[in-house]
């Protein structure tokens, strides 16, 4: 009994020496294979085929859930590399890490330290009374980490912010500031509108020496110092050409005469509707402007030498932009002056969702010279359409003195009137469409009609007849979107057209009747001397 107890105590010994051979051996195989170096290149390959063949290759034993690597792909080229090492490179760039238990098996898990969570906040910056975008204004965090400004069409993005809450300072010039505060979550796109209420701002005055501006002697305005105006009353514009005067730097109102923006020569400034050019709108003397006070509700103003969103022209630039407010019902305007009668309608239309409106604004203006003349008006025609004495003996070329003939008749004739439809229709938030056309036409006639002194052995009378005529016609439709944090998107199209014409006739003659305007044909009375001419510009 005892010999059999001993030969199996003999067995056991020899099984348990031989499996602790066996796995001294797999943990030296083991230790081989952490120390010995590879090769691989992977263009594109799925991360499970990845791991499957450097389990193969290196003789490994890998386990890993496979839900944690599905539709990861590896582009790598590794060289001589341990197996660690290799194992590092290959989940460099995925949420995974790996670790090696005693066995030596190696466990693919989800990475411990988790990346940073980054989030976006992007949105529109409007007035809170019209709901028209603010261009340029600051968008910044409070910490002074970071910020950004809105685009034209008032949109912002700030990308990359990790996750966590922020407050944020809208602030525009004219308006209070908002501070707000958000919570940006890991991968959250968190969209704002906010909405800035008007703020007079009071600062004191601004005195400018040692410049001696060459201007007027009845001009009373000072001079401007900044490169960009923008003004916004708190309703609309009286008048959009004759407030041109209120501003600095600008000089307007001689009869028939280009405006001058300081730092540029004059003639060669460029007024736009809604970013649209609109060529030769004239205004009389600064009697009427050639669009319509009700239409406008904004003014912006740069001088020479601004950027170039604008253009970058060396002359400067007036911006008009129509007036499509936010109603809450339809109303209807009816107002006359001494020159003009106007009228304007807006309508409001929602569309069912829940910030999309379309706003349509419509305004006409028109005059009425043959009921009532205005005695302002009237005088400016009877100084502008005086006759000068020389001037008028080289036109027509007559040696008589034309000195000697006294007024006799004098007689005007001014007739205008513009159209303006503008519309938006704000889709959402983050995407406007706005439309809008203008037609307007400006007619000024004169005649002067003169007769010479008794026992002048000249011809009766001397005549004059001034005619101007001018229009313009404009149309645009304009697209904003915020499409990603990145990209904000505005196209316009647009067109414009002009025509002006300018005609005269000056002569001498023996009737008191002033002869029609025409092109090329006799006046009808051989006692007629004349010059006409004609001017067409489009």
């Amino acid at each position: 009994m005892e010999s059999i107890i001993s030969k199996m105590n003999n067995r056991c010994y020899r099984i348990w020496f031989s499996l602790l051979v066996l796995s001294l051996s797999v943990v030296s195989v083991q230790a081989q294979n952490q120390e010995e170096k590879y090769t691989f290149e992977f263009r594109g390959t799925p991360l499970p085929e990845v791991l499957d063949h450097i389990a193969r290759e290196t003789g490994i034993d890998m386990v890993y859930d496979p839900a944690l690597v599905e539709d990861i792909s590896v582009y790598q080229r590794i060289q001589n590399q341990t197996i660690h090492n290799l194992l590092n490179a290959i989940l460099a760039d995925s949420p995974l890490d790996f670790v090696t238990l005693s066995s030596g098996t190696v466990v693919i898990v989800r990475t411990v330290s988790e990346r940073a969570a980054y989030g976006s906040l992007q949105g529109k910056v409007v007035d809170n009374h019209t709901g028209d975008p603010l261009p340029g204004a600051s968008v910044m965090l409070a910490d002074a980490s970071g910020g950004t400004s809105t685009s034209e069409s008032g949109n912002f993005s700030i990308n990359r912010l990790v996750s966590g809450t922020y407050t944020i300072i809208f602030s525009y010039i004219g308006y209070e500031s908002v501070y707000k505060t958000v919570d940006i979550r890991p991968d959250q796109n968190l969209q704002q509108k906010i909405s800035l209420d008007p703020k007079p701002v009071d600062f004191t005055p601004i005195v400018v020496t040692g410049h001696v501006p060459q201007l007027p002697l009845n001009y009373k305005q000072g001079q401007s110092i900044s490169s960009k105006t923008e003004w916004e009353p708190g309703g609309r514009l009286k008048n959009a050409i004759h407030s041109l005067s209120l501003l600095s730097g600008v000089q307007y109102g001689l009869p028939m005469t280009d405006l001058h923006l300081q730092g540029g020569q004059r003639g060669e400034h460029r007024i736009m509707l809604d970013g649209v050019p609109i060529y030769n709108p004239y205004s009389f003397g600064k009697m009427f402007s050639a669009f319509s006070p009700y239409a406008i509700s904004r003014l912006e103003v740069h001088k020479a030498g601004y950027g170039v969103p604008e253009g970058s022209q060396i002359a400067g630039l007036i911006n008009l932009k129509h007036d499509v407010g936010n109603i809450d019902q339809p109303r209807i305007m009816l107002q006359a002056d001494p020159l003009s009668l106007n009228t304007r309608g807006d309508l409001q239309i929602k569309t069912g969702k829940d910030s999309s409106t379309i706003d349509i604004m419509g305004a006409a203006r028109t005059n009425y010279w043959d009921v009532y003349q205005d005695p302002s008006l009237q005088q400016t025609l009877r100084e502008w359409d005086a006759l000068d004495p020389l001037v008028t003996n080289l036109l027509i070329n007559s040696e008589e003195d034309a000195s000697l003939y006294q007024p006799r008749t004098h007689t005007s004739d001014v007739r205008f009137y513009d159209l303006h439809l503008a519309s938006r229709y704000k889709i959402d938030t983050y995407r406007t469409l706005s439309a809008s056309f203008y037609a307007g036409e400006n007619f000024v006639h004169t005649e002067l009609l003169r007769q010479a002194e008794q026992n002048q052995d000249l011809p009766e009378y001397l005549f004059a007849r001034d005619e101007y005529r001018w229009n313009n016609m404009m149309g645009q439709l304009t697209y904003d979107q915020l499409v990603t944090p990145r990209l904000d998107l505005r196209s316009q199209l647009s067109f414009s057209s002009n025509q002006f014409q300018h005609r005269y006739l000056i002569g001498t003659s023996e009737d008191p009747s002033i002869p029609e305007l025409n092109y090329g044909g006799a006046l009808g009375d051989a006692s007629a001397s004349y010059i006409q001419n004609a001017f067409s510009r489009n």
